[in-house]
């Protein structure tokens, strides 16, 4: 074999790596002899996977409905944040409805192998054409497991809906008379004679459906108004969503005209006409502009999602949303919360900003900012949050929330129960002295715990706790008893057992006792016939 075939030889090694088989793969060196490899991601398949699944309904309008000549999609992500890693996991769609115009590219696809900490996103894409049906449309949405690591069968209303036509409403006018380009004889916020202003126009689309190519163009007739800049194109933008865009307007020092100007204000959405062709704008000489007031649609946006588009399902592992898109969020599991619990989520990334990202929880059901809640800075992928001030023995109900520009989603609802307390009880004091006493406790259960300190507190008040007198007596359940010294004489104590474990600090019952007198209680002793 001569020195370059050797080194062409040697040089070679191809590792074949595969998520979906870990069947052996051979690899052949040039002559040499076949030699195999077996690489497989360090897992124990036996551990069992969590999943969890965000669907989300994205239209282009971005309302839920799927309008004639529109596109959407169905999102569905699923998330593995147990130990183990899931196989073969079938995600199927199962129209229960069909109308004309409407295309479901795809209605099935299989997931070979999804790690722990691993998520994908399938996307089956919906098309409404010009000549789709307005009705309403039932699909079920199957995903199972093949180790029979399932989900509930989640059923998905939506509607498709006809053409409708647009809608654009002037919400608001500012006069912008400091600056570039603006010829100024009194910065008032009003247009005087002689004055070059640039003039801020805000429209609403107030439609159901998107604007599309969205046209405008501001002009005058009058001799003695100058209007430049004034036509462009605003591109597309949805139902409620507000879109400003500035003109120069002048008046010359010889304007006579009284009320509103002979300024008009013209849109149009590519071929067809928007809510109106033609509208005098309400701006008049010496007087302010109206302002900018939009019509509050956010609530009927909301009721009208959810009136017509709308997830079905009971379980937490799902968790759904409909219309604009947001990143699918997930909460983290919690394992062994005390006083304390960690937690976090899952951020996939977009092009969105993220504000502001935590934890959420309560004792009761969909926790949000409006209740317990952690703030862990911003950005997407993993964080950690720590959930602080929880009660012994009681269940929470968490989830995970990412506030953006737009508005603030929240993850799944996870559930979890805190530790239980240690039970005890406080042994009866006997040996009581001047200083000293003799108490303890019996401790019954850890509370799934082990006991990491006992013993005894006790104060001049009711209820003492650790943080005041203490006397410890070793670790673990069961009775123990303890010395209780440097006492005051003639004092009555308050004194409890404790017990510490994770979970926190148990108390057992509360006992109270009284310390002798100086000198076990005699008042006086005769020595050599004195009375001392």
């Amino acid at each position: 074999m001569n020195k370059n075939k050797f080194l062409i030889i040697t040089s070679c090694l191809v590792l074949v790596f595969s998520y979906t088989s870990i069947q052996a793969q051979k690899v052949i060196v040039g002559e040499s002899k076949p030699i195999e490899f077996l690489m497989v991601p360090k897992n124990d398949i036996d551990l069992p996977p969590d999943l969890y699944a965000h669907l989300a309904f994205i239209d282009e309008s971005g309302n839920g409905i799927l309008e004639a000549d529109e596109n959407a999609e169905l999102q569905i992500t699923i998330y593995n944040c147990g130990e183990g890693r899931a196989q073969d996991i079938s995600i199927l769609l199962e129209p229960q409805t069909r109308g004309t115009g409407l295309d479901i590219e795809k209605t099935s696809h299989i997931i070979p192998a999804l790690f722990p900490n691993g998520l994908t996103t399938i996307v089956f894409p919906f098309k409404a054409s010009a000549s789709v049906q307005s009705m309403e449309h039932k699909m079920n949405i199957k995903i199972t497991e093949k180790n029979g690591h399932n989900f509930e069968v989640i059923k998905f209303t939506y509607n498709t809906i006809v053409a409708a036509p647009p809608k654009v409403e002037l919400v608001g006018l500012e006069v912008i008379d400091f600056g570039e380009h603006a010829i100024t004889v009194d910065a008032d916020g009003r247009l005087q004679h002689g004055e070059k202003v640039n003039l801020k126009i805000f429209v609403q689309n107030t439609g159901k459906g998107v604007v599309k190519d969205l046209q405008y163009e501001v002009y005058s007739k009058n001799k003695a108004i100058t209007v430049t800049e004034g036509t462009g194109n605003l591109g597309n933008f949805s139902y409620g969503d507000v879109i400003n865009f500035i003109v120069s307007v002048r008046v010359a020092r010889n304007y006579s005209g009284e009320g509103k100007l002979p300024l008009y204000l013209t849109i149009n959405t590519g071929n067809r006409v928007g809510g109106f062709t033609m509208l005098q704008l309400p701006l008049e000489i010496e007087r302010a502009s109206i302002g900018v007031n939009p019509n509050n649609i956010g609530r009927d946006l909301d009721n009208y999602i959810s009136k017509y588009a709308v997830f079905e399902f009971s379980s937490h592992r799902i968790n759904a949303r409909m219309g604009r898109y947001f990143p699918p969020l997930f909460t983290s599991n919690i394992k062994n919360a005390t006083t304390r619990a960690s937690s976090g989520g899952y951020i996939v990334p977009s092009d969105l900003r993220v504000i502001a990202r935590g934890v959420c929880w309560a004792v009761s059901t969909n926790p949000t900012l409006d209740n317990n809640f952690t703030v862990d800075g911003s950005g997407f992928g993993p964080y950690t949050s720590q959930l602080t001030g929880l009660q012994p023995s009681t269940t929470y109900y968490a989830r995970a929330y990412t506030t953006y520009p737009e508005g603030t989603v929240f993850g799944n609802q996870i559930s979890f129960t805190t530790l239980e307390l240690p039970v005890l009880t406080t042994t009866t004091i006997s040996n009581i002295t001047a200083t000293n006493a003799m108490s303890g406790g019996n401790i019954t259960s850890d509370g799934g715990s082990p006991i990491i300190e006992r013993g005894v507190c006790w104060s001049l008040a009711a209820n003492p706790t650790v943080t005041q007198n203490k006397m410890t007596s070793g670790t673990g359940t069961g009775s123990f008893t303890t010395r209780i010294t440097m006492l005051n004489a003639n004092t009555t104590y308050y004194i409890r057992a404790y017990a510490i474990s994770s979970a926190g600090v148990a108390y057992g019952d509360q006992m109270t006792f009284r310390t002798n007198r100086a000198c076990d209680g005699i008042d006086y002793f005769v020595h050599e016939g004195q009375n001392y």
